[in-house]
């Protein structure tokens, strides 16, 4: 049974108490999910297959080993937050402060829906340019970014931007071009030179083979790379 069927109850109309939460107008047209598995309630997946939860991805728990793991205290900002996955695990994992930005429209809307269903207020979802609210929100120890470099964004003043608000250290994972490719995406030495340029001490590759079974993240891996940047 689809999530679209699970849930189909909440499409209907009926009298509801003071005090429920209420959920986005038309957000049934917001599912199934594209690419965050998010369990809204318990069976209840965003998405109906196998691919693994961001609460238990590779990535995250890069940022919790890097961080002793323990989120207790810490702020977080999810740039390119996508459906919120990612942010909604860091929350549920302890961390004080969680902002997600998403420039996408049906993205933003999916991650408010699943943030309203699981009662999740003090994550705060941005709809907006990346590097504009980077600058206005200040610093986080983590600044998590998957999918932030999208063409046509800017990917040196991206970044630059990152660098400027991370205190400890940001994850980057992105599509990088291939040998000998044209494309529009940076070249893997790009990436780490723009990475030291905005003022990172240290910057590591990860390598997917090595750190969970062949498996850091649920999408192909090809011309795809993540790196850790220390401040």
């Amino acid at each position: 049974m689809g999530i679209g069927d699970r849930l189909s109850a909440l499409r209907r109309p009926r009298p509801q108490p003071a005090g429920v939460r209420s959920h986005p107008t038309g957000w049934w047209d917001l599912l199934p999910f594209a690419t965050h598995r998010i369990e809204l309630a318990p069976g209840v997946w965003t998405i109906d297959d196998e691919r693994t939860p961001p609460v238990a991805d590779a990535r995250t728990m890069l940022i919790l080993q890097c961080l002793g793991g323990d989120l207790s205290g810490r702020s977080v900002v999810d740039v390119a937050v996508g459906e919120g996955g990612f942010a909604f695990a860091f929350a549920r994992l302890g961390a004080e402060r969680v902002v997600g930005i998403e420039a996408g429209a049906t993205e933003f809307r999916r991650a408010e829906l699943a943030r309203s269903l699981l009662g999740l207020d003090h994550v705060e979802l941005l709809h907006g340019d990346v590097v504009a609210e980077l600058e206005r929100l200040g610093r986080f120890d983590v600044v998590f970014a998957s999918g932030a470099l999208h063409p046509p964004s800017d990917a040196a003043a991206v970044l630059d931007a990152i660098a400027r608000a991370c205190t400890r250290v940001a994850l980057v994972d992105t599509h990088v071009a291939g040998p000998g490719a044209a494309s529009s995406w940076p070249t893997e030495d790009d990436l780490v030179g723009m990475l030291r340029a905005a003022g990172f001490s240290r910057v590591g590759r990860i390598d997917p083979e090595v750190v969970t079974n062949g498996r850091v993240w649920a999408v192909d891996h090809t011309n795809r790379v993540c790196y850790l940047a220390w401040v």
